[in-house]
């Protein structure tokens, strides 16, 4: 070959190579636009664009704000500005939304999704979408740089919304919430995932929780808002208590009120059509009062006592309205006997718009919690006195529970279950010592021995057994705190039969108890702190065989009669997570059951996450 030629293949081969170093590095830059590259470049190279965006993060007094960040807030908070310059610098402060000729297709579909976070209990007004909708058709050069901060702050409130809830950290009681709250994210990697994502609004979706109480919640906000957009439900009057058989102006209205809010869904007992509802008594020859009873019993008219007053038609309570109040009755926790008395009253006659801050509260407690849930676990939601054990999305096993006092709270938080004991002592608490049992023993001297409380010289291992006698009831006081007292297995036990321990630093387990009856009652803020069940013998056979340990029930029992304390350990720790959720929909029918406040949590999340105040707080993300 010739020396020509050869210098034309070697110029051609150094071309071609020379293309595709360009466009792979053309590929390259583009793949890791989002990643930590940060790309050095002259103020003197920027583009209009560039130069905009720069000159916003340098100065901070010009940087649109969302609602929800107040300005001193953020110019305090270091690390909010260092992480979105770092985001744009990283991406040598090139929009992430915008170009100079408008947004781009991305910027649609998060606004988009921002326009209807409502579904999802959330304010649109926090990610200012008025603001960044008036900037849309804009096309200056500031007002797009301005769009594209804003909607990166959006995007970055957004997602931390969702994965760990929208309420103002700041503004949290921690010795109530703490525990509670145990989601967080990296917020600089969920952006980075975001601007990558292929489609982002399958990524935005995939940001809230998926799990069945949070979805169900989020249908039943549509519902309720429908509902408050149609006048809500009427309010039924006071007056004499509503029993089956009666006959009251008020149970029409009744009747309505649960039509409305779905507990009655037999039309028979709807009130009759507006053309038999005259203004004066029917004619005795139109329709004589034996003719009624070819009527519905529903559309049955009482007959007037007298001629002179106007007639007042009563609607007859029937079975159809009776099985409605007792639904509802069962939905709100209340005692179950078709009575409207004054607590069914009042709870009927809560509007709609209640109902609705409550489903959005619980919605937010669930964006707190682990947003995947697998595998077999145990749920107490406390508000609601039950227990839940599931696997996946199946509920195996329910039953009523009691839950702390008012001054003795169930705390919330996750642990795992670690073993079941059987004919357990119970180490009596200090705090019970001293405020409980000192009294119980001044008043009888005997009290110990009936309940089989030993008491120990101290807490430490190996501490001596001392009598009752040695000690002086009358004044001992703070001073029996230094005793260990331990409750003896037996009838008399307060623990009953056998506890599930998830051993812990609140000294909070599951376990069995003498005083059966009070399961009868429906609010069942009862015990010390500790989660007693109504049936322990089963929860522990389901535990036992689904940690593959052949051991029945029946063989339970007999370990229950020999009186001997027995531990069993679990192969494979069980979740059981304490929850506090003031409404909750079972899974197999749709239905929603609102329960009391019973700690008034509702009331100090509702502070925090709807401050009527401006945030006097430090931003924190």
């Amino acid at each position: 070959m010739s020396f020509p030629k050869f210098s034309a293949v070697c110029l051609g081969f150094v071309a071609v190579l020379l293309l595709n170093c360009s466009l792979s590095f053309a590929y390259t830059y583009r793949q890791n636009q989002g990643k930590e590259t940060v790309q050095n470049i002259s103020t003197a190279t920027m583009l209009p664009l560039q130069e905009n965006i720069l000159w916003l993060l340098n100065n901070t007094s010009s940087l649109p704000l969302p609602l929800s960040i107040q300005q001193r807030e953020y110019q305090q908070s270091s690390g909010l500005h260092n992480l979105l310059y770092t985001f744009y610098q990283e991406n040598n402060f090139l929009p992430y939304w915008v170009t100079r000729y408008g947004p781009i297709s991305k910027a649609h579909i998060l606004l988009f999704v921002l326009l209807r976070v409502d579904k999802e209990g959330l304010e649109p007004d926090r990610y200012q979408v008025d603001r960044i909708t008036a900037l849309l058709m804009s096309r200056k050069t500031r007002d797009l740089a301005q769009l594209d901060l804003m909607l990166t702050l959006a995007l970055y409130l957004y997602v931390g919304d969702m994965q760990e809830g929208a309420v103002t950290s700041c503004l949290l009681d921690p010795a109530l919430f703490a525990s509670a709250r145990s989601t967080f994210v990296y917020r600089p990697a969920l952006l980075r995932k975001a601007v990558q994502a292929p489609d982002l609004q399958l990524f935005l979706q995939s940001l809230s929780p998926r799990h069945y109480q949070y979805q169900a919640l989020k249908k039943m906000l549509a519902r309720y808002r429908a509902l408050a957009e149609q006048g809500g439900w009427p309010k039924i009057p006071p007056g004499q208590t509503l029993r089956k058989g009666m006959t009251d102006p008020r149970l029409r209205v009744l009747a309505k009120r649960l039509f409305l809010s779905g507990d009655l869904k037999d039309f028979a007992v709807i009130p009759p059509p507006p053309l038999l509802a005259f203004p004066k008594p029917f004619p005795r020859a139109l329709l004589p009062v034996d003719a009624q009873r070819f009527l519905p019993p529903a559309w049955r008219v009482a007959p007037p006592e007298s001629e002179s007053p106007a007639p007042v038609y009563r609607l007859h309570s029937s079975d159809s309205l009776l099985r409605a109040v007792k639904q509802f009755q069962q939905r709100y926790n209340l005692k179950q006997d078709g009575i409207v008395g004054r607590n069914t009253l009042r709870a009927l006659n809560l509007p709609v718009e209640d109902h609705i801050r409550k489903i959005i509260l619980n919605m937010e407690r669930w964006r707190w919690f682990p947003h995947q849930l697998k595998g077999r676990r145990l749920i107490v939601n406390i508000a609601g006195f039950r227990l839940i054990g599931m696997k996946n999305r199946q509920v195996e096993i329910t039953m009523p529970v009691i839950v702390g006092k008012v001054k003795n709270k169930t705390p919330v938080f996750n642990h795992f279950m670690t073993y079941i004991e059987v004919n357990p002592y119970w180490n009596i608490p200090p705090s019970i010592a001293r405020d409980e049992i000192v009294a119980k023993v001044i008043r009888n001297p005997f009290y110990l021995q009936e309940q089989g409380i030993r008491i120990f010289s101290s807490w430490q291992a190996g501490a001596y057994e001392i009598r009752s006698g040695s000690i002086d009831w009358n004044s001992i006081g703070h001073g029996i705190s230094q005793f260990h007292l331990r409750q003896e297995p037996g009838p008399y036990n307060a623990l009953g039969t056998m506890k599930f321990m998830f051993p812990n630093n609140k000294n909070i387990y599951l376990h069995d108890t003498p005083a059966r009856g009070l399961f009868r009652r429906v609010k069942r803020a009862l015990s010390h702190g500790c989660v007693r069940l109504s049936r322990p013998l089963e929860l522990a056979s389901y535990i036992l065989k689904n940690d593959y340990q052949m051991i029945s029930q029946r063989q339970l029992k007999a370990q229950i009669a020999r009186k001997e304390r027995k531990v069993f350990g679990l192969h494979q720790p069980l979740p059981v997570h304490l929850l506090y959720r003031t409404v909750w929909v079972d899974r197999n029918t749709g239905t929603a059951y609102f329960y009391d406040d019973i700690y008034g949590r509702d009331a100090l999340l509702a502070k925090a996450l709807f401050p009527r105040h401006k945030v006097k707080c430090r931003y924190s993300y």
